[in-house]
């Protein structure tokens, strides 16, 4: 594995983290501020890890109800 593939993996867990603390806050919208700066980058990250994260949401839902289910 080389060093970017790690560098990529840390970006990405960092953006995750960033996201899971503005879910926390109820403050999901700073990709819009940065629409508005001009940096359409960092406004389609943040979309994408917005809906990312109700996917992963969901998924971890169905992993919990499952461990639920098999553990009763």
């Amino acid at each position: 594995m080389d060093d970017s593939s790690v560098e990529h993996r840390l970006d990405l867990n960092y953006i995750w983290k960033t996201r899971q603390s503005e879910l926390a806050n109820n403050s999901g919208y700073r990709g819009q501020v940065a629409t508005t700066s001009g940096n359409n980058t960092l406004a389609s990250i943040s979309e994408f890890t917005r809906e990312s994260s109700v996917e992963k949401s969901a998924m971890a839902q169905q992993r919990l109800n499952a461990n639920y289910k098999s553990a009763v």
